[in-house]
């Protein structure tokens, strides 16, 4: 399970700096000279408009998926199932990374 922990802290550690580097360079992007649509920015590497949440909000569910984690490693209840399978969901959106264990799916 160390294992799992360690990679869910890692991606949440990538998403926490990616946040925080958004909220620094926050770009509005104006298309055809209109007023900007805050819901949308151009990705350069899409070329086309996409749907942004902002970085604030990353960063609250970076804090809200870490209080889980630690609370998962802390619990003083020996239901270790029960942790597994908490751990394994949080960490089943980040299937597509190259570090995540098959192991891991459920």
């Amino acid at each position: 399970m160390s294992d799992l922990v360690e990679f869910l802290r890692a991606r949440l550690g990538e998403e926490e700096e990616a946040a925080r580097a958004a909220i620094a360079e926050r770009v509005r992007v104006s298309r055809d000279g209109e007023e900007p649509d805050w819901r949308f920015a151009y990705w350069p590497d899409l070329g086309a408009p996409a749907v942004v949440v902002g970085g604030e909000r990353v960063l609250a569910d970076v804090e809200a998926k870490r209080r889980i984690v630690e609370r998962e490693v802390n619990s003083l209840t020996p239901t270790t199932w029960r942790r597994e399978l908490v751990l394994r969901d949080l960490a089943s959106v980040y299937a597509q990374h190259p570090d995540y264990e098959e192991s891991w799916r459920r």
